[in-house]
């Protein structure tokens, strides 16, 4: 499982694994990220989920904007979130109802 995070600080969004959440269950939390100087070899240990190193990895405060179950959904709602702020698609939209009609007198 993947998510796509905002960071607190940088208002960068990005796609990470799940096992790099240090609390799954929380929209606010902080992430492990990986002490790499390319982004070719974070964007590999992204996609293998690499197990992180909490002694070695340094920790980001983020907020989790949505959870995928595969890298290629996660990349699509990461393109989505860059453009908007909404990023559920059409099958989680809530149905709303047409609401209360005004009657003329």
């Amino acid at each position: 499982m993947f998510a796509v995070v905002c960071f607190v600080e940088t208002n960068e969004v990005e796609l990470v694994p799940s096992n790099w959440l240090q609390d799954n269950d929380k929209r606010d939390t902080c992430i492990y990220w990986p002490p790499f100087r390319s982004m070719e070899a974070i964007s590999r240990a992204i996609k293998v989920r690499l197990e992180p190193e909490p002694t070695n990895w340094k920790t980001y405060a983020v907020r989790v904007l949505a959870l995928c179950k595969n890298y290629e959904d996660g990349r699509k709602k990461v393109r989505r979130a860059e453009e908007t702020s909404d990023l559920q698609t059409e099958e989680e939209e809530e149905v709303v109802g047409r609401g209360a009609r005004n009657i003329a007198w």
